[in-house]
């Protein structure tokens, strides 16, 4: 799986590991004590090829959850790590489904003239909302118990005396802690690109709902099918519930505002992005899942630059790990992640719209 010889090959083969362990069934596949070993070593697998095939991560299921809990709660050994890396893991696998229906959403045609279609829209994005929340929660317990055991990340010199864009690197105690800050990092990051396009999609919407509202306004000279003047109602004036009402939905729009803020979601995965890149030289050279982590952290961080200095480095970085991990050579060309990223967006949500992507 991590030295594919054809393009996106190791996705072909993370999908036969996901394919046979679902096909075993929860039963068959913690059945022996190797089986449990693996089965929990590859849940990152499982959940990243879910991420890959634009699908639920079949560990939602519910009885995959349950066999997961009850592999947690016979491996558990009491610390409060362990504990918060089982419930980060639980909701990380809960993230490709979320983000596959992002994709499958309704046009902004679709969103501005169907309540129905707006309904779903913002459903996902208070989903969204909650999975980003829990996991910042989660995130910061687990940084606090990290500290309290002098174990968060510590910084040291590139092994490239040459580096200049990220001339510091994070060195980790173990790859348990690298790939609960790795993970965060990009899962975050993904949530974050969603959740933009979401909000992108909402201010389309209600931009093209207005527009034709302003169209079909009735005209004053205007008449009906009888024959009568089509005046528009005065308006009525507002109780002072209703008042009261307009000035806690203002105030609750403003607070989403400041939480939800486009730029702020970019700003937060530049930092992400930052991160990432300082956790290569510790994690391109550890054993078993570390390359495989990073060079999903790598390719995440891709729609997090904007710029192309980074852009660049990322990718000759993917280009090193790929001589030794075929996975991580599989860039075609300059453009094929920027097209991921084009996905992720999603044209179908822009269906209907003629505003620039670079104007929202």
């Amino acid at each position: 799986m991590f030295h594919s010889t054809k393009t996106n090959g190791w996705v072909r083969h993370a999908g036969g590991v996901s394919a046979l362990i679902r096909a075993r069934g929860p039963a068959l596949a913690v059945a022996s004590t190797f089986d449990r070993l693996m089965f929990m070593a590859y849940r990152h697998a499982l959940v990243i090829h879910a991420f890959e095939a634009n699908t639920e991560c079949f560990l939602t299921e519910p009885a995959w959850a349950d066999t997961v809990k009850q592999i947690e709660e016979e491996i558990a050994d009491g610390t409060a790590f362990n504990a918060l890396a089982a419930a980060m893991m639980e909701e990380m696998a809960k993230f490709p489904g979320a983000i596959a229906k992002a994709r499958d959403l309704p046009s902004v045609a679709e969103q501005a003239m169907f309540p129905a279609a707006a309904k779903l829209r913002d459903e996902l994005k208070l989903r969204i909302i909650k999975h980003r929340e829990t996991y910042k929660r989660l995130y910061a317990q687990i940084t606090i118990d990290l500290k309290s055991r002098n174990q968060n990340p510590r910084t040291k010199a590139a092994a490239d005396p040459n580096e200049i864009l990220f001339p510091n690197q994070f060195e980790f105690d173990n790859m348990s802690v690298a790939s609960i800050h790795s993970g965060y990092w990009t899962c975050l990051t993904m949530l974050n690109v969603t959740l933009i396009e979401i909000l992108r999609a909402e201010v389309l919407a209600k931009t093209t709902a207005q527009k034709t509202s302003t169209t079909n306004h009735a005209d004053p000279d205007m008449t009906d099918f009888s024959g009568s003047k089509a005046y528009p109602s005065p308006p009525r004036p507002l109780s002072q519930n209703q008042m009261e009402r307009q000035l806690d939905e203002k105030q609750l729009e403003t607070d989403e505002q400041c939480v939800l803020d486009p730029s702020t979601l970019r700003l937060e995965n530049i930092q992400n992005a930052t991160n990432s890149c300082k956790a290569v030289d510790y994690m391109s050279t550890s054993q078993f899942q570390g390359p495989f982590l990073i060079t999903f952290a790598l390719r995440v961080s891709l729609l997090a630059f904007p710029g192309e200095r980074e852009r660049a480095w990322v990718r000759d970085q993917l280009r090193k790990l790929g001589r030794k991990f075929g996975m991580a050579g599989d860039i075609e060309d300059e453009d094929a992640l920027r097209r991921v990223y084009e996905d992720i967006l999603s044209q179908k949500q822009l269906a209907g719209s003629e505003t620039p992507l670079s104007d929202i």
